[in-house]
């Protein structure tokens, strides 16, 4: 696995950042052991890989989901009012980001999805609500939920996700005016001359 680096200087104490870093590179390491999945897989972008992220192998597992949410809601900006997370994908995070934070939450339906109501939960025009992911690629389901929470009136400054693949999404949801923050990327987790992806999620 690579050395994952990352800026823990906001805790005021060399002994807080070395712990905060440590406990950074021990979720990477439960991520990995649980959430790998090798063998000769088709992405659902087209593309050929070794292995691939599994969601629900990483997110069913309250020791690693309740961690993720405990980052997750460090980098929720101050003025949040709701989280919102699609049905079909990051709603497992999105709920437990919502409990470990008390923010309520709204589930988003994608097109094609489940009946007419695209919306689940309350959302009021004004709202600022950022947007769950857990793992993101290229961001079109991610792009969808925002356009849906903003038809509302609501307004939605980033997307936050557990890990990004770095398949083109930052600069996807930059079109849109919405920043992308992730707690790993791809280069994070795994050895850079791999592909790397998640069979069941763009």
């Amino acid at each position: 696995m690579n050395q994952i680096t990352r800026s823990f200087n906001n805790l005021g104490s060399t002994d807080g950042i070395q712990s905060a870093a440590l406990r950074y590179n021990e979720l990477a390491r439960d991520i990995l052991s649980a959430g790998i999945a090798r063998g000769d897989f088709l992405l659902s972008d087209g593309r050929a890989t070794n292995y691939y992220f599994s969601r629900y192998s990483i997110f069913t597992k309250p020791t690693i989901i309740r961690r993720l949410a405990g980052l997750i809601a460090d980098r929720l900006p101050g003025t949040t009012d709701r989280l919102a997370g699609d049905i079909d994908g990051s709603l497992m995070l999105a709920e437990a980001v919502s409990l470990h934070t008390g923010l309520p939450y709204v589930a988003v339906r994608r097109s094609q999805a489940g009946p007419a109501n695209d919306l689940e939960g309350e959302i009021y025009q004004g709202e600022t609500v950022v947007v769950i992911e857990d793992i993101i690629s290229t961001g079109e389901h991610a792009l969808e939920v925002v356009r849906k929470v903003k038809s509302i009136g609501a307004s939605v400054p980033c997307v936050l996700a557990a890990i990004d693949r770095r398949d083109g999404a930052a600069a996807k949801l930059a079109d849109e005016g919405v920043a992308l923050d992730s707690l790993y990327t791809a280069d994070d987790l795994i050895p850079s001359d791999d592909t790397v992806g998640s069979a069941t999620r763009r």
